[in-house]
């Protein structure tokens, strides 16, 4: 649960951009595939991101993978009884168009809106103005 609030901590809208072949994959549309494994880089409101500050010092960085088939898994790493302790949750989602709809289980889906979705960012925002960026691994 910490994640999904850390998510909706961290997740402006861009038009969905179009692919020519002069792309140099570097554009700041949502096209590019949403599957793999995206690691916390920023969190914050609007523009307004600092670094994510939920990184365990010596401990790998906490991530979310996608996977193609539609679930999600969210890792986190945390210190407070056995030195870098990994903690899961593990959900589905649906992509579509710009939204994306995650779920934990029960009947509650959060709906995300995807910013920026290139080759290495993913950059989205809840329904309350909060931003997460991630970066592929």
């Amino acid at each position: 649960m910490k994640k999904v609030n850390i998510l909706f901590l961290s997740a402006l809208a861009l038009s969905l951009g179009s692919c020519s072949s002069d792309d140099n994959g570097n554009d700041t549309g949502t096209s590019a595939s949403i599957v793999g494994k995206w690691t916390y880089s920023k969190v914050g409101i609007g523009d307004n991101l600092i670094n994510y500050p939920d990184h365990e010092e010596g401990c790998d960085k906490d991530y979310v993978e996608l996977t193609a088939d539609g679930v999600i898994i969210d890792v986190d790493y945390d210190s407070f009884d056995t030195p870098c302790e990994v903690f899961t949750d593990t959900g589905t989602y649906l992509k579509e168009g710009n939204s994306l709809n995650v779920s934990y289980g029960g009947n509650d889906i959060d709906t995300l809106t995807i910013l920026v979705l290139t080759n290495t960012e993913l950059k989205m925002k809840n329904n309350g103005g909060e931003t997460v960026l991630f970066t592929r691994q």
